[in-house]
């Protein structure tokens, strides 16, 4: 397929690809945005993913407006056209394994009564260089439970299994090929370490960490709610702050289930900067920031709402907040707290998060993509420049992360 340059422009020169998809009557559309700044479609496609080394992007192209079967592509920027890489029915991201080499896809096969979000999935492995698949069988696949990489291995984290089995879908360690390498027990909502180590799982009412060398298991935390509980790790792999019900407390616990620290109680959730050594606490409609590493109350942060994350290496926090006007509407708002002094200005920009979704940070924490209701924006941090990306707003956004 010949990749179609547009008229549409990207002004900004050193920001990172991005592609994102638009939606309309017709379908999707997939658009990448490089540094040259032209705006290039990649046609009827959705559910874009780049490689963790930045060099490729793969995605689903559609065989028609209403087909459910679809063509796994995967497209190298500067050498040559997208190529098919496999063909599928798939209704899940492709999923990358940690050295960019395999790529995981499946496809539904049965949804649980009366839940369309939870289902039985058969799930293929694709090797990305030569097209050779291994089927890897029956997995459950719900918002808690989608397959994911562990880092610095080739390896993926899957619960294999059905939801009509009288127990829960066991988590498994599969390799590249196909092969299961360790039943994990039960569990769900997989974290990996950043050093591929351990996993932070759900299981039941607790928050587990699993050596996944040896499958051994140490509680952390008991849970209260999925959310709330959301395992954060570490950079360095040496502990997950994660919210203890029992304690009614964010804790930093070690891999091995030591308490390392306490963190001030009210909050629920913590978001950890680049350096792992400041936090931005949140819960019941309020926020502080945290220094980890001097165990001090750096700011509180108000009328925080969500949480949209971190930029310029940590020296800025996005989130967005609701404040009621006069008329007792609500008014939700883009806002940024800096931790440093002489950044360029951030000024409240107003949104509409139930008609157009919350923006996106690239990866490296340097520009935000905004979607608004007949465009897509880019914001630059360092400049406070924004440029109009694309004349329709997008619906799915994916950051080159190199």
């Amino acid at each position: 397929m010949l990749i179609q340059t547009l008229s549409l422009m990207l002004a900004v020169q050193s920001a990172p690809p991005v592609a994102f998809t638009t939606s309309d009557k017709a379908g999707f559309q997939l658009f990448v945005a490089q540094a040259d700044s032209v705006l290039r479609e990649l046609g009827s496609a959705h559910d874009p993913v780049w490689s963790p080394d930045g060099s490729s992007l793969a995605y689903l192209r559609c065989k028609g407006p209403r087909s459910d079967e679809h063509t796994l592509m995967v497209w190298t920027p500067g050498k040559g056209e997208p190529r098919a890489v496999y063909e599928t029915s798939s209704e899940l991201a492709p999923v990358w394994s940690s050295d960019s080499k395999t790529l995981l896809v499946a496809f539904v096969v049965k949804t649980a009564p009366e839940d369309d979000d939870f289902g039985i999935f058969k799930a293929t492995l694709v090797d990305v260089a030569s097209g050779k698949s291994a089927d890897l069988g029956e997995i459950c696949i719900d918002e808690d439970t989608t397959p994911v990489a562990v880092p610095n291995s080739p390896n993926f984290l899957v619960n294999l299994g059905s939801w009509e089995d009288e127990e829960t879908p066991h988590l498994w360690l599969v390799d590249s090929a196909g092969k299961k390498l360790k039943d994990l027990g039960e569990g769900y909502m997989a974290e990996p370490s950043p050093n591929g180590k351990y996993a932070a799982v759900l299981d039941g009412s607790k928050v587990i960490s699993i050596d996944l060398a040896t499958g051994a298991r140490q509680k952390l935390a008991h849970c209260c709610d999925c959310e709330s509980s959301w395992p954060n790790w570490m950079p360095d792999s040496s502990g997950v702050l994660v919210y203890d019900g029992a304690e009614e407390v964010v804790v930093l616990v070690s891999p091995t289930g030591t308490v390392l620290k306490k963190l001030p109680k009210g909050y629920d959730s913590a978001d950890l900067d680049p350096t792992g050594r400041i936090a931005v606490l949140g819960g019941n409609s309020k926020a502080c920031v945290y220094d980890l590493s001097g165990g001090r109350l750096l700011a509180e942060v108000g009328d925080y709402c969500y949480s949209i994350g971190w930029a310029d290496d940590g020296k800025r926090y996005f989130y967005a907040s609701v404040t009621e006007d006069e008329s007792e509407d609500y008014e939700t708002k883009l806002r940024a707290f800096d931790l440093v002094k002489g950044l360029t200005a951030f000024p409240d920009k107003p949104m509409d998060i139930d008609s157009d979704g919350l923006p996106e940070i690239s990866s490296n924490g340097k520009w935000l993509i905004f979607p608004g209701k007949d465009k897509t924006s880019i914001y630059e941090c360092a400049t406070g420049k924004w440029r109009d990306l694309a004349s329709k707003s997008y619906f799915e956004v994916a950051f080159c992360p190199k």
